[in-house]
């Protein structure tokens, strides 16, 4: 977490939910820092919690980032410690790591990619941009070779999905081939099929892209979705994952 993340605490009933406005919405006297919350893909993340409190004070501002990754914080002028995916007012993304710009580091839940940096400052009437965090993979603590991103039900972010794969099983590393069909028979037609290439004791996250075909089905069924399922295969090493997918 933050430093003095006790002083966060502290600060709850003074938290300020940002909505999501232009440059041009700062108001008189204010400044603003801007950036995107990327995975190590660069896929953009959504929902992600970003997070200022001033350096040596303890009001607290938060917002999330949107469905492109884009984030906005409307702030004093001044210098504040400012956390990604940071457990501060809401539950961090299980699934990525915590990325902080000044602070000693995170909290014993969380392991943080980029602790103890310079604090950002904030002008008035200047909109400080490029405040950009890249979230790698959370370590890989489940068995089995791969799982998804969010739950049992995968929905499709700009016509793609994607999953969590960490190799534990041979000593080059996990290379191969991943195949995704829906229903629950690993003998169905392969809808999308994606590389696989992971060093040994590491995590990486998989990409697919969903047919415009399938999608248009996807959209039909509604919440109900289509059974799916991802077949991973290395040369030491099969699994299956079976999840519900939709639109």
């Amino acid at each position: 977490m933050l430093r003095a993340l006790s002083r966060w605490a502290a600060a709850l009933a003074a938290i300020i939910l940002l909505t999501a406005v232009g440059p041009a919405g700062a108001a008189t006297g204010e400044g603003q820092i801007t950036g995107r919350v990327t995975d190590g893909n660069g896929i953009p993340l959504a929902d992600i919690t970003v997070a200022a409190v001033p350096v040596g004070g303890d009001t607290l501002v938060t917002t999330k980032s949107r469905s492109d990754g884009t984030y906005i914080l409307s702030l004093d002028p001044g210098t504040y410690d400012v956390g990604f995916n940071a457990q501060v007012v809401a539950k961090i993304n299980i699934d990525y790591q915590t990325v902080i710009f000044g602070g000693p580091g995170p909290g014993p839940t969380e392991t943080c990619t980029v602790c103890g940096g310079a604090p950002v400052t904030v002008s008035p009437g200047v909109v400080t941009t490029n405040i950009n965090a890249l979230l790698p993979p959370a370590a890989f603590t489940q068995n089995g070779s791969i799982r998804p991103l969010s739950g049992n039900t995968i929905g499709a972010v700009n016509g793609r999905i994607s999953f969590k794969i960490g190799c534990h099983v041979d000593p080059a590393g996990c290379h191969g081939t991943a195949n995704l069909r829906l229903g629950s028979s690993t003998s169905g037609t392969i809808i999308a099929t994606t590389r696989v290439s992971v060093v040994t004791s590491g995590v990486s996250v998989l990409h697919f892209t969903i047919p415009s075909s399938v999608l248009t089905r996807l959209r039909r069924a509604g919440t109900r979705g289509i059974e799916a399922n991802v077949a991973v295969s290395t040369p030491h090493a099969h699994s299956v994952t079976r999840f519900k997918l939709r639109a």
